[in-house]
């Protein structure tokens, strides 16, 4: 397994992805293991280990931003809608967790085109920790 593989599914919530965050992606660590096509949030949560009443409310939410398929009835559940391997880890982060911007800074605006000492470090970082989740999919998460 890869040293990238491994810091990842060794994450803590800390830095830029909550807690939110972490829960999407475990859940669709496990529907991208599910042999099914429609798998219940109930199951994802049981292989997960998440709460079921809260990873739901997740699930709903990458459904309604267009990462899964839902549906509902007996024989529904959700799905993904593109392969494991098209889905990313930065994806994923950015939308359960749209990531801070500095625009508000006011020293920032009184610069005007540059970025305070503070921001320009805090954008460094930012595209480093994008750089690297941009490389980790869903399913390198999933068969590790």
């Amino acid at each position: 397994m890869s040293e990238l593989i491994r810091s990842t599914l060794n994450w803590r919530p800390i830095g830029p992805l909550s807690r939110t965050a972490e829960y999407a992606l475990r859940g669709l660590v496990a529907l991208a293991r599910h042999p099914g096509p429609w798998v219940s949030a109930e199951q994802i949560a049981a292989d997960a280990m998440l709460p079921a009443g809260y990873l739901s409310k997740v699930l709903n939410t990458l459904a309604q931003r267009g990462v899964l398929r839902s549906r509902r009835g007996p024989s529904g559940g959700f799905a993904l809608i593109r392969p494991a391997d098209e889905i990313t880890v930065l994806e994923i982060a950015k939308v359960i967790d749209p990531w801070s911007d500095t625009d508000r800074c006011a020293q920032c605006a009184a610069l005007v085109g540059r970025r305070c000492a503070l921001h320009a470090h805090i954008e460094w970082m930012t595209s480093v920790c994008e750089r690297y989740l941009e490389a980790v999919t869903i399913e390198d998460l999933a068969s590790a």
